[in-house]
């Protein structure tokens, strides 16, 4: 199992869900490089939702 995706990667494996469940109102995630993409950020802004960056060492 692939534990690491691009942002495309990313986009593909999180758009079904957006379109069967519509967009939360805010995604959390990592500063892993698929979520900071600048592509990853207008994809999930474009769907309707807010991003919140979770902080390395917060948890």
């Amino acid at each position: 199992m692939k534990r690491k995706q691009n942002y495309t990667e990313f986009i593909d494996a999180m758009t079904d869900p957006f379109i069967l469940h519509g967009a939360p109102a805010c995604n959390c995630s990592g500063d892993g490089p698929e979520f900071i993409a600048e592509a990853v950020i207008g994809w999930i802004k474009a769907a309707g939702a807010k991003t919140a960056y979770i902080e390395r060492g917060s948890l």
